[in-house]
């Protein structure tokens, strides 16, 4: 009778800690995930800045404000305007 309450005891742990891996594992991904996302938007937001700086040097002026208008856009419309900005 010892060892079935053994075994029970032994298959509960095991399950308890397999959930508890699964549901951080799922945790670091979603955070992966989401971090992911934001990165080529910071790339765009680092471009656009740099685009500024060298129209600003060179006196282009229609450059300068297309350049603004990429750095100025919003999360997701960052990429449409640096489009029109090229």
């Amino acid at each position: 009778m010892w060892w079935e309450t053994g075994t029970i005891a032994a298959v509960a742990w095991s399950a308890a800690v397999c959930l508890v891996w699964t549901a951080h594992h799922v945790g670091r991904v979603h955070l992966r995930a989401a971090s992911a996302a934001h990165a080529p938007d910071q790339r765009l937001l680092r471009r656009a800045a740099t685009a500024v700086v060298v129209a600003e040097r060179s006196d282009a002026i229609e450059r300068y404000a297309a350049a603004r208008l990429a750095l100025n856009a919003g999360l997701g419309k960052r990429a449409a305007a640096e489009n029109e900005a090229a």
